[in-house]
């Protein structure tokens, strides 16, 4: 299966490896994703959105990637509660901005980061391990399809991105198409084989010695319990360039 990992490059006893395993330890995680909400202005105040985003916060908060989460729900919640002394969320948009008021009266808020000034923008911030491109996917589609699903009628527009999403999004496609085109270059060659050989009976033959090493290369990839990487997915085409040059040498000798 297609994954990639921040460290796949690094040894356990580089220093790189060291340090984000230290900052992951420490701090929950090294890499950012962002959950944004973009609606009408002032609706992110709104009760109802409000509430859906303390609810894709938890259900953020608990996936095993994620080590921290700050929105504008959390920060709304913790000032309703120091003005008030009740927990919960302020039950309008007036009583909501009122509040945000007076805290941004007493000082600089960091809430600007995850909302903003025209409050028709939000975003959850979320810091995550580094737990392999593919779960970082499965992230993405779950929230994604979890905001839809409760979000439903208000016209609020949800999207996870954020480093960890765009790279492992990145990495599953370059992957991907390496290995479509290492199927088109096997094409490609078998064709050219023909042409030169003028014969589809050594054509098909000289075909193999190219096929064989990608057959190697996967079954020992499969024995290792391996994924597919940047790193290991490069030695299909290299094999294959390698290959097919001694196979044209090979079979024009033999005739």
């Amino acid at each position: 299966q297609t994954n990639s990992r921040l460290l796949e490059m690094y040894h356990t006893e580089h220093p790189t490896h060291i340090a984000i395993e230290l900052a992951q330890e420490q701090v929950g995680g090294v890499i950012p994703v962002f959950v944004h909400f973009k609606g009408a202005e002032g609706q992110m105040l709104e009760p109802e959105v409000l509430t859906a985003m303390k609810d894709i916060e938890t259900r953020a908060r608990a996936e095993p990637l994620t080590g921290w989460t700050a929105s504008p729900a959390s920060w709304i919640g913790h000032l309703h509660e120091l003005l008030t002394g009740e927990p919960g969320l302020p039950d309008s948009r007036a009583l909501a901005a009122q509040e945000l008021l007076l805290a941004e009266m007493s000082g600089e808020l960091a809430i600007d980061r995850v909302l903003s000034d025209d409050r028709a923008r939000a975003r959850i911030m979320m810091i995550s391990r580094d737990e392999g491109g593919r779960e970082f996917i499965r992230v993405k589609r779950d929230l994604e399809s979890y905001a839809a699903q409760i979000l439903q009628g208000t016209g609020v527009q949800v999207e996870v991105t954020g480093d960890g999403i765009l790279a492992s999004a990145g990495v599953d496609q370059l992957i991907t198409d390496l290995l479509k085109s290492t199927g088109l270059v096997f094409a490609v060659i078998l064709g050219t084989m023909f042409v030169l050989l003028r014969d589809m009976r050594l054509a098909l033959i000289a075909a193999i010695p190219n096929l064989v090493p990608l057959v190697f290369i996967v079954a020992t990839l499969g024995l290792m319990d391996a994924e597919l990487q940047t790193s290991n997915i490069v030695s299909f085409t290299v094999a294959i360039g390698l290959a097919v040059d001694d196979t044209i040498h090979f079979i024009v000798r033999y005739q």
